[in-house]
């Protein structure tokens, strides 16, 4: 049941939060309106106005995303804790002190590690009994 709930939210704030086309005037402003539907009894199908994001390499897509990340950044990056913030996040994903959490397969232990040494990273494998003694 909480499954339904939490995909119903996420569907609804999605809804309201669906972007302009590109032939609007005035890309930067999210459509929270789209008076696009029909009644029930209408058998004419939608024309959905945001098609145009189905094409996820599409120059246009691609120039809205583009947009919206350099909205986003310019704020999160003018907010006074972001250079202490992004430190301490640095910090906490590249410590040595880190779980190494992995997934059982077939009686090993994978893990995806990531180091100074291993910048690019390194997938370990270990039988599951040494995994809880190391």
């Amino acid at each position: 049941m909480r499954i339904w709930v939490s995909l119903l939210a996420v569907n609804i704030m999605a809804a309201c939060a669906l972007p302009p086309s590109p032939s609007s005037p005035d890309k930067d402003i999210l459509v929270t309106d789209t008076k696009t539907a029909t009644a029930a009894s209408d058998a004419t199908p939608l024309e959905d106005p945001f098609l145009w994001l189905e094409e996820v390499e599409g120059e246009a897509a691609l120039d809205w995303v583009r947009t919206q990340n350099n909205r986003s950044l310019a704020r999160i990056e003018a907010h006074p804790d972001y250079a202490d913030n992004l430190a301490a996040a640095i910090e906490l994903a590249t410590s040595d002190a880190r779980i190494p959490y992995g997934t059982i397969r077939d009686g090993y232990v994978y893990n995806f590690w990531q180091d100074e040494t291993n910048v690019r990273g390194l997938w370990r494998r270990t039988p599951r009994e040494q995994y809880a003694g190391e």
